[in-house]
């Protein structure tokens, strides 16, 4: 994991466009799921980064052996999304 989280930050962060990320682990029997998630300004700053690849799944050099599977998923969150406090309390 801590490889991972320095990894992939490393291809984001400091780039133009990009407004943060974030990462997620598996709990119980997904615990060997690892989430990275970019967040960007719009889909042109992605293109940009990415070039013609950016609809396609890498991996950083010297990950083969550490990961199975992998993908890559763009998700539009340009009508927004919000989370509160209270209802985030309260599911807990």
């Amino acid at each position: 994991m801590e490889k991972f989280a320095t990894t992939s930050v490393d291809v984001v962060r400091h780039e133009p466009g990009n407004t943060g990320y974030f990462f997620g682990q598996g709990l119980a029997s997904d615990e060997g799921y690892l989430v990275f998630a970019s967040l960007w300004d719009s889909l042109d700053a992605v293109i940009q980064k990415f070039g013609d690849a950016w609809q396609q799944s890498s991996l950083p050099e010297g990950y083969e052996d550490l990961i199975e599977e992998h993908s890559i998923r763009h998700v539009d969150l340009s009508t927004g999304w919000a989370v509160s406090p209270q209802e985030t309390k309260a599911a807990t």
